[in-house]
């Protein structure tokens, strides 16, 4: 199979080998895929192998390289396995974020058993989500005329020059991330601010 996008800036090159028996059940016995996309400012190239195992199912490999701004970004890699009653694939990831301000590192998990995992780290240039706070008592209308209405505190989050770690796992996302969070007005040198902010779901 060849496919092509139109304006060619994806390509699809797959090619595989297998046998139909008598009853018409489909076995693979390899499989090879190249696989490309490449836009203004953002190219991966993809490549996997799939071999017949003794015991019928498809033994995977894949690697796939990014690059951002014509710079080398993410490698990632991982293996797994695709049977009639399970498929699953797992690896790991790192590289450079973009314009090396960061370094990006990682696993992930594919499984049509236990869903969809994602274990990621970022260091040095990176975004710390931001959180709300709710005051639980606010003050009375009467109390506000008298004494003003009260200063709305700094919620951390944005841009970060620190670390952060994020996981999803079955539907959840967690994540804990802090560092220097810089103040992006005319006040970015007089105003340092370090910030820390974290989300858990037990």
């Amino acid at each position: 199979l060849n496919a092509n996008t139109i304006g060619d800036f994806g390509r699809l090159r797959l090619s595989a080998a297998g046998s139909i028996d008598s009853e018409g059940s489909l076995s693979l016995e390899s499989a090879n895929l190249r696989a490309s996309v490449s836009v203004p400012g953002l190219s991966l190239n993809a490549r996997g192998t799939g071999t017949a195992s003794s015991n019928g199912s498809l033994s995977l490999a894949a690697r796939a390289d990014l690059r951002i701004l014509g710079l080398p970004s993410l490698q990632i890699e991982g293996t797994g396995v695709a049977s009639s009653s399970e498929s699953s694939f797992s690896g790991t990831f790192s590289g450079a974020g973009p314009l090396f301000t960061s370094y990006v590192t990682g696993n992930f998990d594919l499984s049509t058993r236990t869903g969809v995992g994602l274990n990621a780290g970022v260091f040095g240039l990176t975004y710390s989500p931001s959180i709300d706070v709710t005051d639980p008592a606010p003050p009375s209308s009467s109390l506000r005329a008298i004494a003003g209405n009260p200063v709305n505190p700094w919620t951390p989050g944005g841009l970060t020059l620190g670390a952060s770690l994020f996981q999803y796992k079955q539907g959840n996302f967690n994540y804990i991330s802090g560092g220097f969070m810089p103040d992006l007005s005319q006040r970015i040198l007089s105003n340092p601010r370090f910030g820390i902010t974290a989300q858990w779901h037990f």
